[in-house]
């Protein structure tokens, strides 16, 4: 089977331990958006907007090889 890579972007807000605010993730199975966001411990109740390759998507949305993440955080004021 072939390892699939994504590029995580965004994910510094949702992780204060990470270096760096991109991380590069590899798996071999299909994954959803949702299960690599459970993968890396981020509660997509936080999550206000995901884009895939520039694309708004759903969590659901599959993971090809190479694809770009975007997770936004949900963003509030007044």
């Amino acid at each position: 089977m072939k390892v699939k890579r994504v590029s995580v972007k965004g994910i510094k807000y949702f992780l204060k331990d990470v270096p760096d605010d991109r991380v590069v993730i590899s798996f071999e199975n299909s994954i959803s958006v949702k299960k690599l966001m459970d993968e890396l411990g981020i509660d997509i109740r936080f999550v206000g907007y995901i884009m895939q390759n520039g694309k708004p998507v759903m969590k659901d949305s599959s993971i090809e090889k190479e694809d770009e993440i975007t997770l936004i955080p949900i963003l509030s004021g007044g």
